[in-house]
C-alpha cells in the first residue's frame, strides 16, 4: 500500500514513511531493496535475534487464504518509534496510517500516533484489516475510530464489527457505514469518510454529514484476474494518494479503483 501512494505521487522520492521491524537476514534486505527501488523509506527497528516476517499467500481462483509469521515484526516498539530522528519524521507528517492487524504487535503505538495526530489537526487514517481483529481487539478499535478520519474496509469486516458493537443485525451495510460514519469522534475539524468495498459489487463511501456514494467498479473480463491478495492495499493506497493531494472523494474512488485493477492482474504487488 505504501508503494502504491509514493508511486502515485512523487516516485523516486521520501513522500511516504514507513515504519516496521525486521531481522538480520536475507529477507530484510530484499524488503529494503525492493523499497528503495520505489521510493519508499522504510526505517525498521532490526531485531538481530528474529527473522524478518514473512507471509505465505495461497491462491485458488479468484479465492485466496493467507498465513502469516510475523517473526522479527512482532518486537517493533515505542521506544523505537519515539527516538527523536524517528519522531521528527512523525512530526513532519500531514497523514497517517496504520491497519488493526498492527494491534497485534503494539496498540501503544497506534494510539501514541492516533493521539499526536488528534492534537496537531492532523489526518489518520485505519484500516479494518480482517474480521478476525474485530472480535480479538474490539475495545482497541472502537477507540481507534474515535480518532479516524478516514476508514477502510470490506464489508465482511465492517459486518464483523457490527456484530461486536451489537448493531442491529437487520442492518444494510449502509446502515453499518453510517453509523461507524457519525460515531463518535475526538476532534470535529475534520470529517470522518467510511470506505466499504464489496469486491466486484459497487464499493461505498458515506461521510459523516450522511452523503453516500455507491461507485461501480470496473469487471475484470474472465481469465484477467490473476492475483487478488494485494487488491484492497492497492485500492487504499490509490485513494490515499488522491486524498492527501486534496482531490474529491469521486477522483480518490477512481485512483483506488485504478490502482486495484492494475495489481489484481499482476502476481504480487509489482507496480512495474
Amino acid at each position: 500500500m505504501n508503494r502504491i501512494v509514493n508511486n502515485d505521487n512523487k516516485p523516486n522520492t521520501h513522500f511516504a514513511t514507513f515504519f516496521g521491524a525486521v531481522g538480520n537476514d536475507e529477507y530484510s534486505e530484499i524488503l529494503l531493496s525492493e523499497s528503495q527501488k520505489s521510493g519508499l523509506r522504510m526505517l525498521c527497528q532490526k531485531i538481530n535475534d528474529e527473522y524478518t516476517g514473512r507471509c505465505l499467500t495461497l491462491i485458488n481462483g479468484t479465492k485466496r487464504s493467507m498465513c502469516a509469521n510475523l517473526g522479527a515484526a512482532s518486537k517493533f516498539n515505542l521506544e523505537f518509534l519515539e527516538t527523536p530522528e524517528n519522531w521528527s519524521i512523525i512530526e513532519n507528517a500531514n497523514v497517517y496510517y496504520t491497519s488493526a492487524h498492527f494491534l497485534n504487535v503494539s496498540p501503544r503505538c497506534t494510539m501514541r500516533i492516533c493521539e499526536y495526530a488528534s492534537s496537531k489537526n492532523k489526518k489518520f487514517i485505519f484500516n479494518m484489516g480482517a474480521e478476525y481483529l474485530a472480535k480479538k481487539f474490539k475495545k482497541d478499535i472502537e477507540i481507534i475510530i474515535k480518532y479516524s478520519d478516514l476508514i477502510f474496509g470490506n464489508e465482511d469486516e465492517y459486518r464483523a464489527f457490527a456484530t461486536e458493537m451489537n448493531f442491529d443485525k437487520e442492518d444494510d451495510i449502509r446502515d453499518i457505514g453510517l453509523k461507524m460514519a457519525k460515531y463518535e469522534k475526538v476532534s470535529s475539524l475534520n470529517e470522518r469518510v467510511i470506505v466499504i468495498t464489496r469486491d466486484a459489487l459497487p464499493l461505498i463511501v458515506i461521510k459523516n454529514d450522511g452523503q453516500l456514494i455507491e461507485y461501480k467498479v470496473k469487471e475484470i473480463p474472465n481469465g484477467a484476474l490473476v492475483d487478488s491478495s494485494c487488491a484492497g492495499d492497492a485500492f487504499a493506497g490509490g485513494f490515499i494518494a488522491a486524498y492527501v493531494c486534496g482531490y474529491s472523494l469521486e477522483e480518490c474512488i477512481e485512483w483506488g479503483c485504478s490502482a486495484a485493477e492494475m495489481i489484481i492482474q499482476r502476481r504480487g504487488c509489482k507496480l512495474d
